[in-house]
């Protein structure tokens, strides 16, 4: 696939989820399909917001992606729209833009990234946003080193030890597993493991959610997996040292 997707773990799962596109924007485009195509997805193209809302009603996708901004559809008002013409528990979007997207509230179902991101973060972004709103459709196991993630089943085994997982433990360390041996600063695993808008300068929220999954990993599986890198943030380690 490319260096574009030489630091990321394509997902293999035998079952393709489909994704429905609405939008122009040619390099992001590109870029998004690899993604896409790396998370597992299949996509399809809607040609007006008319087509897109219709589709979302009719084929139950697992994602939608709107790419650049959208000539006459605010943002808030499309993703409104989108979620009242849903016909599943939740809808993720991503938005691939410039402009920022305002939110009722402290739950986003969607997340967004700027049309010049790499494949790399688009597709961590993917990842991220389906682990946040529809973790049950991620049946591959992932595995790092000796560890083996199963984010539907909320377990992470490290041999015949399991840690039974919450949504945030989960939300914390898929992200290890997309993208195996990467160091993750502290304002990108909490935008993955928290969501949109959830980052401000100073907060330590990332740090008490590592702390209250590396307690967990340590009691059920005997060692602790996550690894500071002082000055940067996390990674994970795939054994004890």
């Amino acid at each position: 696939m490319g260096e574009a997707t030489a630091d990321i773990l394509p997902v293999k799962d035998t079952v393709i989820r489909p994704a429905i596109v609405f939008g122009q924007h040619r390099i992001a485009g590109t870029r998004a399909t690899t993604a896409l195509r790396c998370a597992g997805l299949s996509m399809t193209k809607a040609r007006t917001k008319e087509d897109l809302l219709h589709r979302i009603g009719q084929a139950k996708p697992d994602l939608v992606v709107i790419l650049g901004a959208q000539d006459g559809h605010d943002p808030a008002s499309l993703l409104a729209d989108i979620n009242a013409s849903r016909r599943t528990e939740t809808m993720p979007v991503l938005f691939i833009s410039e402009a920022g997207i305002r939110c009722a509230g402290a739950y986003a179902n969607f997340d967004r990234v700027a049309p010049d991101s790499g494949v790399f973060e688009t597709f961590l972004a993917v990842r991220a946003l389906l682990r946040r709103e529809r973790p049950w459709i991620l049946q591959e196991s992932r595995c790092y080193g000796a560890l083996q993630l199963d984010e539907a089943r909320f377990r992470l085994a490290y041999g015949q030890r399991t840690a039974a997982l919450g949504k945030l433990d989960i939300n914390i360390l898929g992200p290890f597993f997309d993208a195996p041996g990467h160091v993750f600063d502290r304002r990108m695993l909490q935008r993955l493991a928290y969501g949109y808008g959830r980052w401000k300068k100073g907060s330590r929220l990332i740090d008490a959610g590592v702390c209250r999954t590396r307690g967990l990993l340590m009691e059920h599986l005997g060692f602790d997996p996550i690894q500071t890198v002082r000055g940067v943030g996390y990674r994970l380690i795939g054994r004890p040292a």
